[in-house]
């Protein structure tokens, strides 16, 4: 029996992409309906060949096992296995037809058993928790994904990192779509995954389009008589700003250009609302609440 890294025309051992690389180039190359009459027979055999060295080293742990001790190391379903090499070129080119701009026909109708077979799973959704920092300034999040994948009628765990990039100003409930990224089920193209922008429930701020909103805290003392108070922004930075005047509890300061940069647009950005929350003494004593009435009476 030949060698399988031979019969691809690789050197022992080489990686799974150079590996399916080189079945793609071999099996369209070798497909019996490319060739003439004259090599078909020639053809069907190193077709064959081919399908059986890729189902066997595209396997991780046939692969390990045919690396470290030859056709001895593989089990003995896998030693025995035989291959039915069309469908193991119609499972590797999935709902693509490889033919569809070559001069020739496929005669096992590619395109229909395709459609018959191959179907979407639903797109699997998923939070994105996004603090407003990251969206103030534009962020990368590199999320681990562990999903199914069908090898040659074979359930598999793969897990990939997948790099998100968060745009300046993106909106929450935003969505992000990887294709063929989710799940897989069984003669089945993979899931969409589909990542939606959330808040970070541990921001300060609240967000109204491209403005954002702080609640301060102020004791009634403070709202009475004026304080200065350090305002915390998107950019973590603080700004003093002093309070003259009396602080009422629908009284709002705006700083200009504090907020959001727009999407699309991050030259305009939006501006910081600061809103107070005034904190009333639980109780008084009756000769404070006398005081209180001609103070302010």
């Amino acid at each position: 029996m030949k060698e399988l890294y031979s019969i691809l025309g690789l050197q022992q051992p080489s990686s799974l992409s150079d590996i399916k690389k080189q079945y793609r180039k071999l099996a369209l190359q070798y497909h019996p309906d490319k060739v003439s009459s004259d090599n078909k027979y020639e053809a069907e055999q190193r077709f064959k060949e081919i399908a059986e060295a890729w189902s066997i080293l595209q396997d991780p742990t046939s692969k390990k096992n045919y690396d470290e001790k030859g056709f001895s190391g593989l089990e003995r379903e896998d030693a025995k296995k035989t291959y039915d090499s069309k469908e193991v070129f119609e499972s590797f080119f999935a709902d693509m037809n490889p033919f569809v701009s070559m001069d020739f026909n496929y005669s096992h109708d590619f395109k229909s058993r395709s459609k018959k077979e191959v179907s979407t799973v639903k797109d699997q959704h998923n939070d994105l928790p996004c603090s407003l920092f990251d969206i103030c300034h534009g962020a990368e999040k590199l999320v681990r994904v562990t999903r199914k994948r069908f090898i040659m009628s074979k359930c598999l765990e793969e897990s990939t990192i997948l790099a998100i990039h968060i745009k300046q100003g993106a909106a929450f409930g935003e969505t992000i779509k990887f294709e063929k990224e989710g799940d897989q089920e069984r003669d089945q193209v993979a899931a969409d995954l589909i990542f939606t922008i959330r808040k970070d429930p541990q921001d300060i701020f609240e967000r109204i389009g491209d403005d954002l909103v702080y609640i301060h805290r102020l004791t009634l003392a403070e709202a009475l008589t004026g304080c200065f108070i350090q305002v915390p922004t998107v950019k973590q930075q603080k700004i003093s700003i002093a309070l003259s005047e009396v602080v009422h509890p629908t009284y709002e300061r705006t700083i200009f250009g504090e907020g959001l940069p727009m999407l699309g647009n991050p030259e305009r950005v939006g501006n910081l609302l600061i809103r107070f929350q005034i904190v009333f003494p639980k109780k008084l004593s009756r000769e404070t609440k006398q005081a209180t009435r001609i103070l302010l009476g």
